[in-house]
């Protein structure tokens, strides 16, 4: 063992000692006992009022006022400060408790039912309860209004989508069969449309737009009311999208293009989609993250996945 060691050791051993032989008055040992007690009880007096007031339902002003003084204190719930927030915003006299609280003062509660402005009115003229009219014609409304939406987002009926032109095999194909595609079919909803080997095929739109598709790439077309979606699946497909009222969109596994009358490239692949653009703008999203790209700019949705030129990229195109 060392000097400085045992130096060490010596002047706890000392200390030790000191504190052992060291006579604690008895007063000093209750007013520690009392400052730990009353401590203790303070704790227990807070949690027991939080627990007690978020168990209990709020039905009116006298519930929100019981609340301010844990919120003062800082003890409610994030949701329940929100709550009476909310609240305060729109209850002058709530608004007035919570300020007379911070300011000391007390201030009776005012039992209050909150009734949105359209019960107030039925329940002074009775005109909802006495016209079954009304009430049938406001119901059709909101049913045709939610008929209105659905008819927007869903894609209900034919896409308007037509193989313009084809160089060598096309197949329409599905779960269980494998079928030749000829020039001038439809492709119904949803439907998959596929290159074959040394193949390509042009896809034209109801807006007009034209989808050229490289050998071995696969896509398939959804038609909104208001929008029209090109599902890729695999490959490469040049858009040539034509000026509309709607929106037009190119779907990968990764990525999502909007696009309104441009010429662009998507490339989708194992490793990842790349977009080129030709003409115009587009607006690439993916990772949660959105990107306008202008002409002559490219992007890929991962690092992996290499940039060419993309003059290289649209080289396999007959235009």
């Amino acid at each position: 063992m060392t000097r400085n060691n045992r130096e060490i050791e010596e002047m706890l051993d000392k200390a030790t000692d000191g504190i052992r032989t060291q006579q604690v008055e008895g007063a000093e040992v209750k007013q520690a006992g009392d400052r730990v007690w009353a401590r203790v009880s303070a704790e227990r007096a807070v949690a027991a009022d939080a627990t007690a007031t978020e168990s209990e339902h709020i039905h009116g002003c006298d519930d929100f006022q019981s609340l301010i003084p844990a919120y003062l204190r800082g003890n409610l719930t994030a949701a329940r400060a929100l709550l009476l927030e909310d609240h305060t915003h729109e209850c002058v006299p709530c608004r007035r408790a919570v300020k007379l609280a911070r300011e000391g003062k007390r201030v009776a509660a005012r039992r209050t039912n909150v009734i949105q402005p359209s019960a107030k009115l039925a329940a002074k003229s009775g005109w909802w309860s006495s016209r079954p009219t009304v009430r049938w014609a406001i119901a059709a409304v909101v049913v045709m209004g939610f008929a209105l939406i659905v008819w927007q987002l869903l894609p209900f009926g034919s896409t308007g989508a037509t193989v313009y032109a084809a160089n060598g095999p096309l197949y329409r194909v599905s779960d269980s069969d494998v079928k030749p595609i000829q020039v001038g079919e439809t492709i119904g909803r949803g439907e998959t449309i596929r290159t074959g080997s040394e193949a390509s095929a042009v896809v034209r739109l109801s807006d007009g737009s034209l989808v050229e598709m490289k050998e071995r790439s696969e896509l398939s077309v959804n038609k909104g009311f208001r929008s029209t979606t090109l599902n890729l699946g695999r490959g490469n497909v040049i858009v040539d999208a034509a000026p509309q009222s709607g929106n037009l969109y190119v779907a990968t596994n990764d990525s999502l293009t909007a696009v309104k009358g441009t010429i662009f490239s998507v490339n989708n692949g194992t490793k990842g989609t790349r977009v080129s653009v030709i003409r115009g703008e587009v607006n690439l999203s993916h990772g949660g993250k959105n990107r306008t790209l202008e002409p002559g700019e490219q992007a890929t949705t991962r690092p992996t996945l290499e940039a060419i030129p993309i003059d290289q990229e649209v080289a396999w195109s007959r235009d």
